[in-house]
């Protein structure tokens, strides 16, 4: 059974975390991964009119690791495994606004419409698509470089965990995101945008936007890559991750 990072874990890696916007406190393992980001989560599009996009902020701003007393914590990391990861599930303070409007294909009812803010954890898998040669967003060396890579929103809702995957390699019909360097400095690249995969995804008529092709499914386990579908839905999205 194939796992992906599970909520425990990423709940685990929290309780780690230094007090307020400290140094990262993570050891970096060979390749110097395992450090703090920044993560902003745009809200729209740069159409007239804008559209809003179905991954969007909280509307407090940028994501920074935190923890504070109340158990309130972010997340906001590159992995030592050179993954990103954006996790708000132990935060009673911020969280993730998802729309879930766009059906792609027809199946279970979706357990909200949206926009709605839900407290998740999204979670790359670069390393799954083998067309990436093992290279991961830790590892990306210099500015314009690009990866196609599965991403996973995992979130519980009315106490049903739920995972919107973005994931080709386990659910025919769904598209990869693209993750590109966008800084670099002494061949380490240092801020990356994300965005949907343009090779994978589509047009959203109703919106005129690029939008990925996720499927929403309950995970057989916590912590699994696989499950149950329920059906597939259009998102798009656009993110900017700095050091």
């Amino acid at each position: 059974m194939k796992k992906i990072i599970s909520l425990r874990t990423v709940l685990g890696l929290s309780a780690i975390l230094c007090l307020g916007m400290a140094v990262p406190c993570m050891a970096k393992n060979s390749t110097g991964c395992g450090y703090n980001v920044t993560s902003v989560l745009y809200d729209s599009d740069s159409q007239v009119p804008a559209q809003p996009f179905q991954y969007q902020s909280d509307g407090l701003g940028a994501y920074t690791t935190f923890r504070s007393s109340g158990n309130n914590a972010v997340s906001s990391i590159i992995q030592s495994s050179c993954s990103w990861a954006l996790d708000t599930t132990g935060s009673t303070s911020r969280g993730i606004v998802v729309t879930l409007a766009y059906p792609s294909s027809s199946g279970s009812p979706a357990p909200f419409t949206g926009p709605q803010e839900i407290h998740g954890v999204f979670h790359t898998q670069c390393f799954d698509n083998p067309a990436n040669n093992s290279l991961n967003f830790g590892t990306m060396t210099f500015v314009g470089q690009t990866l196609a890579c599965p991403m996973h929103l995992v979130f519980t809702y009315n106490g049903v965990l739920y995972n919107l995957g973005l994931a080709p390699p386990t659910f025919s019909g769904t598209s990869y995101m693209q993750v590109t360097c966008t800084g670099a400095t002494g061949g380490q690249c240092n801020q990356w945008t994300v965005q949907p995969d343009p090779a994978t995804s589509v047009i959203n008529p109703q919106t005129n936007q690029l939008s990925g092709i996720a499927e929403l499914f309950l995970p057989s386990c916590n912590g699994c890559g696989n499950g149950t579908p329920l059906g597939q839905y259009l998102v798009s999205f656009s993110f900017l991750i700095h050091k």
